[in-house]
């Protein structure tokens, strides 16, 4: 046989091989695994494919949303963000924020298989070295710039631009020192560029902002992002493709959609209702008895049961158990709020993945959480963990509209309205991969530090280094929570003067639109349960503005964008200064901010990994104080936010999630030898262990030589393949092995000592007592009055502290070009004008503004009823993420 045939013979056999024995989504679940992952979003999918890389051990994602159907919103790059709202969404919204102007913002998570990479923005780049020296100085060992490389490079296959002399235009020199090549995730650039970016980097540059040709290497400044992007197809490369999809066919690895956990179920309890490994066969709720082969059913095991905790019942009284560490032993889920609860045990591991919004709810509904919150609720409180919920961060933004009036350049918008050239633009996408629908039309970044935009004045950080612990934090939070806080001012105020770290970053949607980001939020909110129904959404507060450092920095943005767009650079673009007008007030910008400020999509922080003294939820091993074999993986374990987008952040955390769990000892529970203490029960808590910790603190050093660095999340991705998760049509990735027959497609004074480089050693090794004994100390001392905030707006002004598309048959439509005649949408809170474009909005006064909210801090209590009307909420989601993606002009999509 010749060897051309040969090989061809065992490929096909090989291909053969690996189809049978594949496991389709959503396959009969068997009783047991070695590890559960709730939620298979970018974290959740890349701990999942690494762990089950080892085919002696079983894994199952249980994932709450569904499997994407390729549709062209999660696919091509021009229509980013319009899966914003649909059922790829979480559609969530936050309480009223009362430090702006009592009205609540949309907060869109992914809800699918893939997560929030379904829908973002896929902008790629990781933050600055110094962030991760605050990570480490914050508690973790092991979690540097140079710890954390490795592992941002193991999860991509980096493909640098192709035109050396246009991309030098554009600023575009990647340093493939610092990226992978062989990684799951393709991380490239896109085949178009608007040229408006030109103009707008020159006048950035004449103003003093530093390019950094890469930003992935740590530093900050001019920079052109990459995307989570095919390269050759110019589709996006999602978490599902990435992780799941390559790894389809493991038989190992089980992938479940539509299931929502909604407790963590705890050895030596008893009482569970639902049936142990899903139902008396092992199937799951959205059980497939065949696979789409006409494969027979899986077999199912025989597996002995444990007794599990549920709610409401006590210890068996024969139980054993008794170490005051708590060991998980599975999970509870269902489809839905009406469906039987059904468990499955993890005989290994339970890795929580939901995000910063539900691993904090997860954990929370387990009773493990602030005692005071789940008592009220009347949820059994096994581990008394002040931190869950709380610390979290987000960056929030302002957008800016100064349109173009120009016909010497080719705006974004022209697609939505010239039929025609969009149309040619379908056409060169379908047949070359090339074209303006090849990008989403923001490109063109920046990440300026403060320094740069103020000339050097030091007033914001003297402001931020004054304020004492828990001036603008909540009232009544733990002094925990309090210290930590103070840990992380400090280095927050030591990365506003640092002429080397990006305090604000500026995204540029090459229509006129400008973004304002604000990446180092003083502000701090929480998330927290209001029933022990795990359908009904937590309460979000981020508390935005809350602190009024935060809104000092947007107005230096504010300033500075004006400089930008007057400066001679940008005349040939011909902007007319339009929100805010030219030459506005201090007083008018701050009404801008307080009707118009939102998220930038990344909410993180609020399982914290910090010690326990200061707030945290998980150790730097991103094990649950207080339990044996639990952990949190996702952007709710940052302990500070860093000056990035999330994605390729996550990835990278849940690469290096994955090796410590794969070294980590198999735990066989915490019912051994007995120690004198007394069993868990329900409704008593349980404390973790005392433990000694070793802080990284930099020496002293004035603020000119620190750099500036930090881990820069990038929002997350979209997936889109076949919901059967072997995608038929779909092109898979170039430059991954991903298997075949898998359907490819996919006060203190801590100084962060760096060099003036941006780019020196991780900080020095020192003891954490002295910082936690002082924090703790500072916490202490605030008064009660003191620690419930104030408005952040009254506070600046001198007032009290308060996928391949390639094969596709049909065009997609473009969306709808708004009208720009605007009216007052009946019910839309405080009277906010909305476009006509707009979903439906509601049509009674908004119940839980304000006038009938109980509360300062918002609605943390409210009923379901006194909720912000749902449709409003997607309505508002979808024009928020328009402003930034879409091709209207901004300024009249609904929301401002």
């Amino acid at each position: 046989m010749a060897p051309k045939a040969l090989s061809l013979n065992f490929l096909c056999t090989l291909s053969t091989f690996l189809t049978a024995n594949a496991l389709p989504l959503n396959t009969p679940l068997l009783p047991e695994y070695d590890y559960i992952v709730v939620g298979g979003g970018a974290a959740g999918l890349t701990v999942a494919n690494r762990l089950s890389e080892d085919s002696s051990v079983t894994v199952l994602v249980l994932e709450a949303g569904p499997a994407d159907n390729g549709e062209s919103g999660v696919e091509i790059p021009a229509f980013m963000g319009s899966e914003v709202g649909t059922r790829y969404d979480w559609n969530l919204s936050t309480v009223p924020q009362t430090y702006l102007d009592g009205t609540p913002r949309a907060i869109p998570q992914g809800h699918a298989l893939g997560g929030g990479t379904i829908i973002n923005g896929m902008l790629w780049n990781r933050g600055g070295q110094g962030d991760y020296a605050d990570w480490e100085a914050l508690g973790n060992p092991g979690w540097s710039w140079e710890d954390m490389l490795p592992y941002f490079m193991r999860s991509e296959t980096f493909t640098p631009p192709a035109s050396q002399q246009l991309d030098s235009q554009y600023y575009m020199e990647p340093d493939m020192g610092v990226h992978g090549t062989t990684g799951p995730v393709n991380v490239s650039y896109s085949n178009w560029r608007y040229n408006e970016t030109i103009p707008l980097y020159e006048a950035l540059s004449a103003l003093g902002v530093p390019t950094a040709e890469d930003v992935n290497d740590g530093t900050a400044g001019i920079t052109y992002l990459p995307l989570d992007l095919d390269p050759v197809t110019q589709t996006r490369s999602t978490a599902r493709k990435a992780y799941y999809d390559s790894a389809a066919s493991r038989s190992n690895l089980y992938v479940s959609t539509g299931q929502t956990v909604t407790r963590v179920l705890f050895e030596g309890q008893v009482g569970a209702e639902g049936t142990a490994g899903g139902q008396q066969n092992g199937a799951g709720s959205a059980a497939v008895t065949n696979g789409i082969f006409g494969l027979p059913p899986i077999a199912t095991p025989s597996v002995r049961r444990r007794d599990v905790l549920h709610q409401g019942h006590t210890l068996a009284a024969n139980s054993s158990c008794n170490s005051p560490n708590l060991h998980a032993i599975g999970v509870e889920y269902a489809p839905d709020g009406a469906a039987t609860r059904m468990n499955v045990t993890a005989r290994r591991e339970v890795i929580i993945s939901g995000g910063s919004i539900h691993s904090p709810q997860l954990l929370q509904l387990s009773g493990v959480g602030p005692q005071d919150l789940l008592s009220r609720l009347g949820v059994p409180v096994v581990n008394n963990l002040a931190g869950v919920g709380f610390n979290l961060q987000d960056h929030y933004m302002i957008d800016t509209y100064t349109p173009y009036n120009t016909s010497e350049y080719i705006l974004p918008t022209r697609l939505s309205t010239d039929p025609s050239w969009n149309a040619t633009a379908a056409a060169d996408y379908y047949a070359n991969a090339t074209g303006p629908w090849c990008l989403g039309s923001p490109d063109g970044d920046a990440f300026p530090s403060l320094p740069s935009i103020v000339d050097g004045n030091t007033s914001i950080a003297d402001l931020a280094a004054a304020q004492s612990a828990g001036d603008y934090l909540a009232a009544g939070l733990d002094p925990t929570i309090v210290a930590g806080y103070t840990a992380q001012q400090a280095l927050l105020v030591n990365a506003l003067r640092d002429e080397n770290r990006g305090v604000y970053e500026l995204l540029n949607n090459n229509a006129g639109t400008m973004t304002l980001s604000n990446m180092r939020p003083f502000s701090r909110g929480s998330v927290q349960i209001s029933t022990t129904d795990p359908f009904t959404p937590p309460a979000i507060d981020p508390r935005y503005g809350s602190n009024p450092i935060d809104i000092q920095v947007l107005l230096a943005t504010l300033h500075f964008n004006e400089r930008i767009i007057t400066h001679p650079a940008m005349a040939s673009l011909n902007p007319v200064q339009t929100v805010p007008q030219a030459g506005a007030s201090d007083d008018t910008l701050l009404q801008l901010l307080k009707t118009g400020l939102r998220t930038e999509y990344h909410v993180s922080g609020t399982c914290a990994m910090m010690p326990q003294e200061l707030g945290g939820v998980v150790d730097s091993n991103l094990l649950v104080y207080g339990t044996t074999n639990l952990r949190v993986v996702d952007a709710s374990i940052f302990p500070l936010l860093p000056a990035a987008h999330l994605q390729a952040v996550v990835y990278g955390v849940a690469e290096k999630a994955a090796d410590i769990i794969r070294s980590a000892p198999v735990t066989s529970g915490s019912c051994g030898p007995s120690n004198g203490t007394s069993p868990v029960r329900p409704g008593s808590t349980t404390a973790a262990s005392a433990s000694t910790f070793s802080l990284p603190i930099p020496s002293p050093q004035s603020s000119s030589n620190s750099s500036g660095s930090g881990l820069a999340p990038s929002g997350l991705a979209p997936s889109g393949l076949a919901s059967s998760g072997l995608a038929s049509s779909g092109p898979a990735p170039s430059g991954l092995g991903s298997g075949l027959g898998s359907g490819l497609g996919s006060g203190l004074g801590l100084g962060s000592g760096l060099g003036s480089s941006g780019k020196g050693s991780s900080p020095k090794a020192a003891s954490l007592s002295a910082l936690v004994s002082s924090a703790l100390a500072s916490a202490a001392s605030v008064p009660a009055s003191k620690a419930s905030g104030g408005s952040g707006i009254a506070g600046i002004t001198g007032g009290s502290p308060a996928s391949a598309g390639v094969a596709q048959a049909t065009l997609p439509p473009m969306p709808a070009v708004v009208t720009v005649t605007k009216y007052i949408a009946p019910g839309a809170p405080n009277g906010e004008e909305s476009s006509n474009a707009s979903t439906e909005a509601p049509t009674a006064s908004a119940p839980g503004s304000p006038a009938s909210s109980s509360g300062a801090e918002g609605c943390c209590g409210c009923k379901p009823e006194e909720r912000w009307d749902q449709k409003w909420v997607v309505a508002k989601a979808k024009s928020d993420f328009s402003k930034l993606f879409g091709f209207v002009d901004p300024y009249f999509v609904a929301g401002n």
